[in-house]
């Protein structure tokens, strides 16, 4: 794996190298020629590698790669041999340093060296077309290059469109202000005042429905809200909860729901 890895880093950065100097053409290579390397370095090494690492494809080396990991990353934890497991374990990091260095080198492939060889070939073409052009110019009828054309800046209902945008200040509209008072609870959840009655009334046989009759005493219909802010007194270290062996119940109502719950016992924790 190490010596494939090395021999496709050395070959990107290979072609890598030719395509820039190609690009600038030192050599003074002509434009056929040009086009005819950017081409076959696309089709017969770039196209082909990039399916070799392309991960989706399910017979490509980075996929088998990924497989092999995820067995040695399994295997590795089975075996109660250390030296077996350090094996495994070399193996599985490997693998993953493979794959990252293949996706490097994918990257440097798609993002990097595919469109600088397409842009070669491209200029080339277009470049190797204009000469042909300009070596006989009258053997067909070509566009005209330049059209002359007349368009206005700004558009032809412009004055109606301004003078309906002064228009709507030309009249003063009539604005009524009023104070909306909006009515809201402005109940504020007293922790220590509703953990000393809890700690009072201790121990509670059914926890749920104490916190439901401590709301009643201040509210003829309970918030859901202001429940479940009460029952997170449940949540205090220093409580011994016991759940119900028979599986027992109790059904609540509030202004928006219908919640069942068990029957929590609720006593002070013994300390140690």
């Amino acid at each position: 794996m190490r010596e494939f890895v090395d021999l496709v880093e050395r070959n990107t950065f290979r072609l890598l190298a030719e395509t820039r100097d190609l690009k600038s053409n030192l050599e003074r290579i002509d434009y056929r020629e040009k086009v005819h390397k950017a081409s076959f370095w696309i089709e017969y090494y770039i196209l082909p590698l990039n399916r070799i690492l392309d991960v989706k494809h399910s017979e490509s080396v980075t996929s088998t790669i990924i497989d092999v990991s995820e067995y040695a990353n399994r295997r590795r934890l089975d075996f109660e041999d250390e030296t077996i497991r350090v094996e495994f374990e070399k193996l599985y990091t490997q693998l993953i340093q493979t794959n990252t260095d293949l996706l490097r080198q994918s990257k440097v492939l798609v993002n990097e060296l595919l469109p600088l060889l397409e842009r070669i070939r491209t200029e080339s073409l277009i470049l190797t077309g204009w000469i042909e052009f300009l070596r006989n110019p009258y053997k067909m009828d070509t566009p005209p290059l330049l059209k002359g054309s007349r368009t206005m800046v700004y558009a032809k209902d412009m004055l109606f469109k301004v003078r309906e945008f002064f228009e709507q200040f030309s009249t003063n509209e009539v604005i009524t202000l009023e104070d909306n008072v909006v009515e809201f609870d402005k109940w504020i959840f007293d922790r220590n005042h509703f953990k000393g009655k809890l700690e009072q009334n201790m121990p509670v046989n059914d926890f749920f429905g104490w916190c439901y009759k401590e709301l009643q005493k201040d509210f003829t219909e309970i918030d859901t809200d202001k429940f479940f802010a009460l029952c997170g007194l449940l949540f205090d270290s220093d409580l011994l909860i016991e759940f119900p062996k028979k599986g027992e119940r109790i059904n609540l109502t509030t202004t928006t729901s219908k919640i069942s719950l068990p029957k929590l016992k609720v006593e002070p924790a013994v300390k140690l």
